[in-house]
């Protein structure tokens, strides 16, 4: 098993759309409200990642995942946080699809953002999970991320807030 890791491209939109779907469909079925998961539309996420890939903002990196040529997960993150927060970074998305879970592809695409934000001055970074996602609690937790105190609701799904400094974090 070979994981191939590729910068998104025009040609890769569709396709990271469909992932994208699939990837919160399974992460959210379970704790998210059907609304919410009903306006997560093929349309509305192409649009999304359409505007994301011609807005080429230097600030943001979006790396995909493949594993024998098929499309397996990807990560979003920024040096431009929405939140001020008081952190240089955000790591907005990571997902991979459950039947490529516990093969390397969540580390390695972490560790590809946190060096993306770490050159570009970065000194540390942070991402809110939803607190019923306990896989993704673990993980996050097995790499060093230290839960903060911030909460916030979105969708209407509690969200905490976990950090990292960059300076030392290697996965």
């Amino acid at each position: 098993m070979t994981i191939e890791l590729f910068e998104l491209q025009q040609e890769d939109v569709e396709n990271l759309t469909r992932l994208h779907i699939a990837a919160w469909n399974e992460t959210y079925s379970s704790y998210m409200p059907s609304e919410v998961l009903k306006g997560n539309t093929f349309e509305s996420r192409l649009k999304s990642w359409q505007e994301t890939l011609d807005k080429k903002d230097p600030s943001l990196f979006v790396l995909l995942a493949k594993i024998d040529n098929e499309l397996a997960g990807f990560v979003v993150a920024s040096i431009d946080p929405r939140d001020k927060l008081g952190f240089d970074a955000e790591l907005m998305a990571i997902y991979v699809l459950k039947k490529f879970h516990k093969q390397g592809i969540g580390k390695v695409l972490m560790s590809s953002a946190f060096e993306f934000c770490r050159t570009r001055g970065a000194k540390n970074i942070y991402l809110w999970v939803a607190a019923e996602n306990m896989k993704a609690l673990e993980f996050y937790s097995k790499f060093g991320g230290k839960k903060e105190s911030l909460v916030k609701n979105d969708h209407g799904v509690r969200h905490v807030c976990f950090s990292w400094g960059l300076a030392h974090t290697k996965f």
